[in-house]
């Protein structure tokens, strides 16, 4: 029966698509109806319905979508356990209940990991579900197509909402990019931001350890995401993991992969080394720097890591 409304909704939104979309799209650019702006708007709001309806259809009875979105909004845990596993943790549930399964991530040599969320972690959310039992559910977006090893993660990712609290993003003295830049200096495990002379911003930080230091020289901050999925092994290495990493800032590559400034929730060694070649930082110095730094699309500052 799911297939079959499954199978529906792709023809409605196909029919709506070439018999209703795209003509009126023709006829606003001949100036005979609405703006383009106007139809896109459409356009959008239909996508957002069809993902709703398609969601629904995959849910249990009595467990209803709430708030569905085509763009991921960003969640991070609160009341959870710490980096080192103490406290009670959140777990990640293949659906939207307690009565589901606890998710795990898979990995190739050490098998089946729970899937458990602590603190300072976040997640990409597009879906708001109410349970069977009346508590609502977060849905993570996780983005298959961009992981190196997507088959770790199996079905869909839930966790209880109650648990974790939206992320707002709020630039900081946009008016002062032009004369922004980053330091990290790798003896005093530290990392300074400057706007011209005056430095704004100071943290501790952790940077690589044993063969993996981080590179010195002078970088470029390229790419922003506000959660950027990391795995491992790198090259040449054995452990293997599947983290979700906010505020990356990926400012140099190497032979093994890209390099960013980013926030640690699995740790607690700022001020020492600790890292695979990363400028590790708490979540909150983490959150200012990302709100602090400009879009590379616009404006790419300056990074130099010296000794």
């Amino acid at each position: 029966m799911k297939r079959i409304f499954t199978f529906l909704i792709i023809v409605a939104v196909l029919f709506l698509y070439f018999w209703v979309w795209v003509p009126e799209a023709k006829r606003a650019e001949s100036g005979s109806t609405g703006s383009l702006a106007d139809i896109q708007a459409k356009l959008d709001a239909l996508r957002v319905q069809a993902q709703a309806l398609q969601l629904q259809i995959s849910l249990a009875p009595g467990e209803q979508v709430i708030v569905t979105s085509t763009v991921a909004g960003y969640f991070r845990v609160v009341n959870s356990c710490n980096w080192a596993w103490q406290g009670g943790c959140v777990n990640v549930r293949t659906g939207p209940g307690v009565s589901y399964k606890k998710a795990s991530v898979y990995l190739e040599t050490s098998g089946s990991q729970p899937a458990r969320a602590r603190n300072g972690q976040m997640f990409p959310i597009t879906d708001l579900v109410r349970g069977a039992d009346g508590r609502m559910w977060l849905k993570i977006k996780i983005d298959r197509s961009a992981m190196a090893f997507p088959g770790r993660i199996h079905g869909d990712w839930y966790v209880a909402a109650d648990y974790f609290q939206p992320v707002q993003f709020s630039r900081i003295t946009p008016e002062r990019d032009a004369v922004k830049s980053i330091k990290v200096v790798l003896h005093e495990q530290k990392l300074y931001a400057y706007e011209g002379d005056k430095m704004v911003k100071s943290a501790k930080v952790s940077t690589g350890s044993g063969d993996l230091q981080t590179q010195t020289g002078h970088f470029h901050i390229f790419a922003k995401y506000p959660v950027k999925v990391m795995e491992g092994p790198l090259k040449g290495l054995t452990d293997e993991y599947t983290l979700f990493v906010p505020f990356s800032m990926a400012f140099y590559r190497s032979d093994q992969g890209m390099a960013f400034i980013h926030a640690a929730y699995w740790h607690n060694s700022f001020g020492s080394p600790h890292s695979h070649g990363c400028v590790n930082l708490t979540f909150e110095d983490a959150e200012w720097l990302y709100n602090w730094t400009p879009d590379p699309g616009i404006r790419q500052i300056p990074v130099t890591v010296v000794p």
